[in-house]
């Protein structure tokens, strides 16, 4: 994942306004052999990022529950 920060100063109706703005760019690899590959590019904001990283850090503590790693085990 590569990202960066966007900040807009002033326009021409706003001139005291700063929006900042995060720019993502997303590389996943899919598909049996690992031959699917995927580049996705999104922008967002601030609130929206905080809200992605809690969700994303709920998602790997759940990985990490006993309950995954046996389910895990039996499938593998």
């Amino acid at each position: 994942m590569n990202w960066r920060l966007d900040i807009e100063v002033a326009s021409r109706t706003r001139l005291n306004a700063v929006t900042p703005s995060f720019v993502l760019k997303l590389n996943t690899v899919s598909g049996s052999m690992g031959d699917v590959k995927n580049e996705t590019i999104m922008t967002s904001d601030f609130a929206n990022m905080q809200h992605l990283h809690t969700e994303l850090g709920a998602a790997v503590n759940a990985l990490k529950s006993t309950r995954t790693m046996r389910v895990t085990r039996y499938l593998t």
